[in-house]
């Protein structure tokens, strides 16, 4: 397969999301019922002919299917069928039809990646991972194009990754719920709050007719969808998407417009609040509506009373790849449609991929947008970057369950910050069963619900050891961690309140004790955690220098320590070699050896035939337990310290 192929695969969603979101003609039509009663293969092809040729695509491929499964022998409509279902983002029918013919790379050489993108679409992240590589040992292109196919393919494998990773720590807090006023075989893009109970919203019908409608929540249930009759937007205009001022005072939207030659672009038009009523359409400058590009997808910010911001998406000169955010400045002092030239957003936001669907957060500083430039858990993700204008931090992934394996866009909050909206083509439960469509999915965000964890601090005996320190910390990585708080037992107990969907870290110490910590995930969690901590006594210093002022020698009770250890861990311990010695009675060493007393147990080795004496901290039985507080040592002075094995009493 060419490069060229591989491109126009990688990006094949992308020119359907376009034309959604312009209100062009798309090739995703809806699903209609199979004519195959008493229907012979060449009528079922005749009839995909015809409806491929009306650009009825779906329909197209159901009877291309049709057509294979009366003639086995004819793959090539097989291969028809299978490649209409991808391009209208059927992709569990395109999973189904790949499936039979996806090994024959040197015939089929796409089918195998569009099988795995297929399953990467539908979350099937393992099997697409497998895909993915078994697709890269057969590829037989161009040798100059394998480093490049080598790079897109690695990206949807880092996506596939990305997406295993991401559903492991899902935000449990937020709800999605597949609104009931979506209208049925019609693709419903760009939510539009109104307040947190109503939201106009754009659709496209399977007749390729648009309108701007509007739906209203009443007791938790959203009504039928209406026509919006309050804004003078003449009825035959292709209506994409829109965005009221913070104000309410505008109304930005985009009108697809045709030009002499039949091909249709974007175009910003702005209404203004005249009093009660609006004013007519008004076409933004000609500076933003350049000649030849798009212009899609306003979002406006007001700063400090005097300036305010059009965020949209273009393709114009200038940017980074297809689809970028710009920005334009206007002065509210001034009752115009004059803005400063449009800028771009910058590297850091947009990328060589597509960058659409800005939406500022002005009360947090967030600007959320979707991309398929970055690494992605589906096709269209939606990410978060804090700043403005063109300073940015480095945007988030908002992982699940915002985004999906699918496409996810048009992300907007209502103005009370814990709800808001999105757009999709995602599979939910029995309320949608195709991915053919985009349509309308409301977020919540449920306040944190305080639970707590609690429990004793005890020794060896159970017996509850008072004053103890418990310290809960928050783990933001593998070793990230944060301390929240700490405490000192009273008779033992200690109680904690913590929160739902959090990792934490608790540490329970007293002096003369071995540290013991414990690591919990509150996910799914509503109440109570109960844990006890179980400290052992280790070695004092005194205990050590005692032993050391005989023959250098371990007491029993270490040696027995060690052994005991030792027989649980398959005849392993570990050690850390602190420092050797001449005499380790020196009372300058002993002080400087009591930073380490918490650490662990102290123990003395005689070298045979030398005047030197090892001093160790005991026992570990990992390598990454002696490492963690191998590097405290190091941070307390002694800088050489270093660890040993020892198997069967042995060292190594």
């Amino acid at each position: 397969m060419s490069l060229r192929n591989f491109k126009s695969v990688a990006a094949s969603f992308w020119s359907i999301c376009l034309s959604l979101s312009l209100a062009i003609p798309t090739t995703a039509t809806v699903l209609q019922p199979s004519r195959s009663n008493g229907m012979t293969w060449k009528e079922h092809f005749k009839l995909a002919e015809q409806y491929e040729k009306e650009k009825k695509l779906h329909p197209a491929a159901e009877q291309y299917e049709l057509a294979w499964r009366k003639r086995s022998d004819r793959t090539d409509f097989l291969v028809k069928a299978a490649d209409l279902y991808y391009q209208t983002r059927d992709y569990r029918k395109a999973i189904d039809t790949y499936q039979f013919f996806k090994d024959n790379s040197r015939t089929y050489p796409q089918a195998r990646l569009n099988y795995a993108m297929a399953l990467k679409q539908c979350g099937k992240y393992d099997d697409a991972t497998a895909e993915f590589l078994l697709y890269l040992n057969h590829f037989e292109g161009k040798d100059r194009d394998r480093a490049t196919i080598v790079e897109l393919v690695g990206e949807q494998l880092n996506g596939c990754a990305l997406g295993i990773r991401l559903s492991e720590v899902e935000d449990k807090r937020v709800q999605i719920e597949h609104l009931s006023c979506n209208m049925t075989g019609a693709n419903n893009v760009s939510p539009i709050p109104f307040s947190d109970d109503i939201v106009y919203f754009s659709m496209r019908s399977s007749s390729n007719k648009t309108a701007l409608m509007r739906t209203q929540q009443h007791e938790g249930e959203w009504l039928p969808a209406d026509t919006v009759r309050s804004l003078p937007i003449a009825p035959n205009v292709q209506f994409g998407n829109g965005t009221f001022a913070p104000d309410f005072s505008r109304f930005y939207y985009t009108q697809v417009e045709t030009d002499p030659k039949g091909r249709q672009w974007s175009r910003l038009y702005c209404l203004k609040r005249e009093q009660n009523t609006w004013s007519k359409p008004i076409r933004l400058r000609d500076y933003i509506n350049t000649e030849g590009v798009n212009a899609t997808h306003p979002c406006v910010v007001h700063a400090g009373g005097k300036r305010e911001i059009l965020y949209f998406a273009s393709d114009r000169k200038g940017g980074k790849g297809g689809m970028d955010i710009w920005y334009a400045v206007r002065d509210m002092r001034h009752d115009d449609i004059d803005f400063e030239l449009p800028k771009n957003a910058g590297t850091i936001i947009n990328t060589t991929g597509d960058e659409v669907t800005p939406h500022y957060d002005a009360e947090n500083g967030y600007l959320y947008f979707s991309s398929n430039g970055r690494t992605t858990v589906g096709g269209l993700d939606i990410f978060r970057a804090k700043g403005q204008e063109v300073r940015w931090i480095t945007p988030e992934n908002l992982g699940f369950p915002y985004n999906s394996g699918a496409d996810d866009w048009y992300f907007v909050k209502n103005k009370s910050g814990s709800s808001g909206f999105l757009v999709s083509n995602r599979l939910f439960g029995s309320s949608k069963l195709t991915s053919t469509e985009d349509e309308i999915f409301a977020f919540n965000i449920k306040k944190n619900v305080q639970i707590a964890l609690e429990g004793e601090v005890l020794d060896s005996q159970k017996k509850p050891i008072k004053d103890a320190r418990v310290a809960l910390y928050e783990m933001r990585g593998q070793d990230d961690l944060r301390l929240l708080t700490d405490l000192k037992t009273k008779d033992g107990a200690f109680r904690f309140p913590i929160f739902p969907d959090k990792l934490y870290h608790v540490e329970a110490e007293k002096e003369g004790y071995r540290l013991t910590y414990t690591r919990l995930s509150t996910r799914d969690s509503n109440n109570i955690i109960k844990k006890n901590f179980y400290l052992d006594r280790y070695r004092t210093l005194q205990d050590a220098i005692a032993d050391a002022q005989g023959q250098y020698q371990s007491s029993k009770t270490t040696a027995n320590e060690n052994a005991n250890k030792a027989t649980q861990n398959n005849g392993l311990i570990y050690k850390i070699q602190v420092n050797t010695q001449t005499d380790p009675n020196d009372a300058v060493f002993v002080h400087k050896l009591k930073r380490l007393e918490e650490l662990g147990a102290f123990d003395f080795e005689k070298i045979d035939g030398k005047n030197l004496t090892r001093v160790m901290l005991t026992n570990f039985n990992t390598p990454d337990e002696a490492k963690k507080v191998l590097a405290e040592v190091k941070k307390r002075g002694f800088k050489d310290a270093f660890i040993v094995k020892y198997k069967d009493g042995k060292r190594f």
